[in-house]
C-alpha cells in the first residue's frame, strides 16, 4: 500500500512553504531597504562634507590671493613713498640745500636697501600667487 498524503494536508504544507518564502523575501527586502537608506545617508553626508571641504579650500585660496595682492600693493605704495622722498631730496640737492655726501648717504642708507627689500617682497608675493594671477576674482 502506497503512502498517499491527502490533498488538504498537501495544500497546508504548500501554503506553509509559500508563507515562509514570502516572509523570508519580505525580511530580506526590508533589510535591503534599510541598508540602502543608510548607504544613501552616508553618501549624502560624505558629499556634503566634500562640498564643505572644497568650499573651505576655495575660501582659503581666495584669502591667500587677497593677502599676497595686498602685500604687493603695500610694497609698491612704500616704494612710491620713498620715491617721493628721493625726488624731494634730489630737488633739494639741485637747489643746493644738501651736499653730495648727504645725498649719497640718503640713497645708500635710506632708499636702496628699502627698495631692494621691497622688490624681493614683491617677487616673493608674485611667486606665491604663481599661475593664479589670471583669476579675475582677485
Amino acid at each position: 500500500m502506497a503512502f498517499d498524503i491527502p490533498n488538504w494536508v498537501a495544500v497546508i504544507i504548500e501554503l506553509g512553504i509559500g508563507i515562509t518564502i514570502a516572509v523570508v523575501v519580505y525580511v530580506l527586502q526590508a533589510r535591503t531597504a534599510i541598508l540602502t537608506k543608510e548607504l544613501l545617508s552616508k553618501i549624502s553626508a560624505m558629499t556634503h562634507r566634500m562640498d564643505s571641504l572644497l568650499e573651505q579650500r576655495r575660501l582659503d585660496e581666495q584669502s591667500k590671493k587677497n593677502f599676497e595682492c595686498k602685500r604687493i600693493i603695500d610694497h609698491l605704495e612704500y616704494i612710491q613713498k620713498k620715491e617721493v622722498e628721493l625726488k624731494e631730496y634730489l630737488t633739494d640737492y639741485i637747489s643746493g640745500d644738501t651736499t653730495s655726501e648727504q645725498l649719497q648717504y640718503f640713497v645708500k642708507q635710506n632708499f636702496m636697501p628699502i627698495a631692494k627689500y621691497r622688490i624681493r617682497g614683491i617677487e616673493d608675493a608674485t611667486r606665491q600667487l604663481g599661475d593664479k594671477l589670471s583669476d579675475n576674482t582677485l
